[in-house]
């Protein structure tokens, strides 16, 4: 993988499990479990589309 991508790689594995890590944190200190719906949400919902995109752009690079 190029540099850039590995970056962006990065970048999308610390945005989607730096929240969820939030969350988890969150649910343990106010005792709401919700929030960790939320989380598994936001990952998904994020997540999945963001790494579509860079998986997409690392095959249009190397054709």
């Amino acid at each position: 993988m190029s540099k850039r991508s590995k970056i962006a790689l990065r970048v999308i594995l610390a945005t989607t499990f730096g929240q969820t890590l939030l969350f988890l944190i969150a649910a343990l200190l106010t005792g709401n479990w919700k929030l960790l719906v939320w989380s598994s949400t936001f990952g998904v919902i994020v997540g999945i589309p963001v790494l579509l995109i860079v998986m997409r752009q690392i095959r249009l690079k190397k054709t």
